[in-house]
C-alpha cells in the first residue's frame, strides 16, 4: 500500500526548515525479482511493475500534450477496460493541454478551472450505453450479418480457418453493444473481433473473408462503424498465427501506441 515518506520539518527552530513542497506519496514495488537489466522479460504480462489495483486508484485523470494523443489514449483505456484489465471507474477523464487557452490569457484560478473543465474529456459516457440501445444495435448487426450470408451465393471450397469481423473503432456505440451481448470480444493483442455465427460453416476461409469485407463496408455506410476482417489459417483461435487482415486496415482508426509512448 502507499507509504508516506517524511522529510525534515521544523518551522519553530531558530533556523526554520520547511521542505513541505518535497513531501510526496510513493507507491513501492513489492516482491520484485532480481532481474538482469540487460535481459528481456520472458512474458510482458509478468513484467515487474507498480501494482495499480484496488479502489483507491479509481477516478484517475490523464494529461497529455495534444488532442491526437488524447484520442489515442482513450482508445487504449477503453481496450484495457473491455479486455478486463481494469474496471470502468479506474479512469475518469483525459485532458489535452493544447485544448486549454494560453496560460498568459488566464488571469485567475477560477478562469483556469473553467478552462480545464472545458477541455477535459469525460470517459463516463463511453460506458453509459443503455440495455435497450445495446439490444437494438445488436439485433441490427445480427440482421446485417444474416443479409450478407443470404446474398453470398453457394459455399465455395478452399482453405479452412477462423474469420471474424475486426472492429477498429472501439469508441463507437456499436462496440460496447456487441460486447454486452457476447457477439464481440477483445483478444490478447487488443483486437475487437466479432463472431459471425450466421455464416455457413461450409464456406472457405477466402469466401468468408470476402463476405466480411462486404459486411464491413455496409457497417460503415449504415452505422459509421470502421471495421475489416481478421482471420487465422487452419485455426479457430484468434490468438493463433499466421494472422491475416484486410488491406482496408491502413485507412481505419487503429493505433500503434509504441511510436509516441514517451509523449504521455
Amino acid at each position: 500500500m502507499a507509504q508516506y515518506r517524511h522529510v525534515t520539518y521544523n518551522p519553530v527552530s531558530p533556523k526554520p526548515i520547511d521542505w513541505t513542497h518535497e513531501r510526496e506519496w510513493r507507491w513501492p514495488l513489492r516482491n520484485a525479482p532480481a532481474l538482469d537489466p540487460n535481459d528481456l522479460p520472458p512474458d510482458i504480462d509478468n513484467l515487474p511493475g507498480l501494482e495499480l489495483d484496488g479502489p483507491i486508484l479509481n477516478g484517475i485523470g490523464a494529461v497529455v500534450k495534444t488532442a491526437t494523443q488524447a484520442e489515442r489514449l482513450i482508445c487504449d483505456i477503453l481496450t484495457q477496460v473491455d479486455r478486463g484489465d481494469v474496471n470502468e471507474h479506474r479512469y475518469e477523464f483525459v485532458l489535452a493541454l493544447d485544448s486549454i487557452a494560453s496560460m498568459a490569457d488566464i488571469r485567475d484560478r477560477e478562469a483556469l478551472e473553467d478552462a480545464i473543465d472545458a477541455g477535459r474529456i469525460d470517459l463516463a459516457p463511453y460506458f453509459a450505453i443503455s440495455k435497450d440501445r445495446a439490444e437494438e444495435l445488436s439485433e441490427q448487426f445480427r440482421q446485417l450479418v444474416k443479409s450478407v450470408e443470404e446474398k453470398a451465393g453457394p459455399p465455395e471450397s478452399g482453405e479452412i480457418g477462423g474469420c471474424w469481423l475486426w472492429i477498429t473503432d472501439n469508441e463507437h456505440e456499436m462496440t460496447p453493444a456487441l460486447l454486452r451481448y457476447n457477439f464481440a470480444r477483445v483478444t490478447k493483442e487488443g483486437n475487437y473481433i466479432v463472431e459471425l455465427y450466421e455464416y455457413s460453416d461450409l464456406r472457405s476461409l477466402a469466401q468468408r473473408e470476402e463476405m466480411t469485407l462486404k459486411l464491413a463496408e455496409r457497417l460503415e455506410g449504415e452505422h459509421g462503424v470502421h471495421a475489416t476482417y481478421f482471420s487465422v489459417l487452419a485455426s479457430d483461435d484468434p490468438n493463433g498465427v499466421p494472422l491475416y487482415n484486410g488491406d482496408e486496415l491502413d485507412n481505419r482508426k487503429y493505433y500503434n501506441f509504441s511510436d509516441d509512448a514517451d509523449d504521455y
